[in-house]
């Protein structure tokens, strides 16, 4: 008798070669990406290990999709080589997450590249560039059918009180989804 592949291993496999990129819940709902390392992942830890992990998380459980329900993806870890825009486009598919959120303009920008701008997207050069004229900080539109939100220096507003209440307002744009 023939049996089915176990699904759930083998995605689990495919995303193992890509670890030094991603921390969290690889089959979250939530894919929340960072371009630029930050403070703790310069000094070799997983992509937002730190406060900004920690500040997503109780974000996400406020919003009601839970606190361990995303995955964090970063785009060019300390000692590795930055992701390719097909590698990145192939890590969301495998991922697939019902909502992006990308964290800094690089990994906005890297984002709508990977969908418009790769050899495997049948997009035109029209609409990539009206995907990328709609990414503002504090504002969602869609990527190929996924919600992506932009919150632009997210690790650098949480070191200021101001600046934390309006990554808060920025994040609650985020609409709720299905989870």
């Amino acid at each position: 008798m023939n049996r089915l592949p176990d699904l759930y291993a083998i995605r689990m496999a495919e995303l193992e070669g890509s670890a030094a990129y991603l921390h969290g819940n690889r089959l979250g709902s939530v894919l929340v990406v960072k371009g630029i390392p930050g403070d703790v992942e310069r000094l070799g830890n997983p992509p937002f290990f730190g406060p900004d992990g920690e500040a997503l998380s109780s974000a996400f459980e406020a919003l009601g999709w839970g606190a361990k329900n995303w995955c964090g993806l970063l785009l060019a870890p300390v000692g590795e080589a930055p992701l390719s825009a097909e590698r990145l486009r192939w890590l969301i598919e495998t991922i697939d997450p019902r909502v992006i959120l990308a964290v800094d303009r690089a990994a906005a920008t890297e984002i709508v590249s990977c969908y418009y701008k790769s050899n495997s997207a049948a997009a035109t050069e029209a609409e990539y560039e009206f995907a990328a004229s709609r990414l503002k900080a504090g504002s969602t539109s869609y990527v190929f059918g996924r919600q992506l939100g932009f919150v632009d220096g997210f690790e650098t507003m949480l070191k200021v009180a101001q600046s934390r209440q309006q990554a808060w307002a920025q994040l609650k744009i985020l609409r709720k989804g299905p989870f």
